[in-house]
């Protein structure tokens, strides 16, 4: 009987399929619960542990960004990278900017039936009034009418996603104590809002060319109209901006794309910050005609390390 050749040897190797991070323990370990609570004291390395839930989906949207090439980006693999880079912006770039959660096509804002939405979804974004007039709006609503830009990652479908891009302004509203006093000129007709009440300009972006992904985004648009509705809000037409990005060519790379596309967005408005322009008509210039997107799904992994333990890492 003929021997068999060892295996695991240095000339046989058995191989294994692993991710680049070995980051099974990269969460610092506790003696107790208290150990896991928020620090005040920004010299203290405990303040930058976060809770043991979002760990927890960080890990999974690192673990899920290594495992393929070619696996289509869900929920947390992509709205997590994009947190980073809004966590890396000047406070008073990140108070202009509102950045959409998870909202996807199962469970989210965005069921393919429309029916589903108008029964389960919808009414959780009545606004309420009370009994001295006030509006309060459901938190997303709030959340857009507190933002100048509101960027908003979309998973229209499983693994399908897109980018909504929504600037808003503030227009003057009607003053209610004109109404105690009429004529009194020192009374103004009009009065700037609390919060911004118009959109200026909007768009839905959505790599694809082909009548299906159009299909797709007419939807969205839709369904999008209805929700800025709720929060007194509108998608007007001759608004909206067909924002030209690199077409997609290949089956996986939708939340690659809009991920970098919505970098950009937030790049763009930090530009406007630190050359103290305001906004300009640039925010919706073209994006490069190139991308790469096994480059940018390494820097997603790179950024999703920092959600995870946020103190500088040195990679050799």
């Amino acid at each position: 009987m003929a021997s068999k050749t060892p295996i695991g040897t240095q000339d046989t190797p058995i191989w294994a399929r692993t991710s680049v991070l070995s980051n099974g323990q990269i969460v610092a370990k506790v003696k107790a619960k208290t150990e896991l609570e928020p620090r005040k004291d920004p010299t203290d390395p405990r303040s930058r542990y976060r809770d043991v839930e979002d760990t927890a989906d960080n890990l999974h949207a690192l673990n899920s960004l290594q495992i393929s090439r070619s696996n289509v980006l869900r929920g947390f693999e992509v709205t997590r990278p994009l947190l980073h880079v809004w966590e890396c912006l000047p406070e008073a770039v990140q108070e202009r900017i509102g950045l959409g959660g998870e909202s996807g096509w199962e469970d989210g804002l965005f069921p393919p039936n429309r029916q589903t939405f108008i029964d389960n979804i919808e009414p959780q974004l009545r606004k309420k009034t009370q009994a001295d007039g006030k509006v309060i709006y459901a938190d997303l609503l709030q959340q857009i009418r507190s933002s100048q830009y509101f960027l908003w990652p979309i998973e229209a479908e499983e693994g399908c996603w897109m980018a909504v891009i929504l600037h808003l302004g503030k227009e003057n509203i009607i003053n209610p104590a004109k109404a105690k006093a009429p004529k009194n000129p020192k009374v103004p007709d009009t009065i700037p809002p609390d919060s911004y009440n118009t959109i200026i300009n909007w768009a839905v972006v959505y790599p694809r060319p082909e009548q299906a992904a159009r299909n797709l985004r007419d939807r969205v648009i839709r369904r999008l109209g209805r929700i800025v509705r709720r929060g007194d809000l509108r998608l007007h037409d001759d608004r909206e901006i067909r924002l030209w990005v690199p077409e997609q060519l290949e089956d996986f790379g939708s939340g690659i794309r809009v991920f970098n596309i919505l970098k950009e967005q937030m790049l763009r408005v930090t530009d406007f910050f630190s050359q103290e322009t305001g906004h300009q008509q640039s925010f919706w210039a073209n994006h490069r005609g190139w991308l790469n997107v096994d480059e940018i799904r390494g820097e997603m992994q790179v950024r999703q390390v920092f959600m995870i333990y946020p103190i500088p890492i040195i990679i050799p």
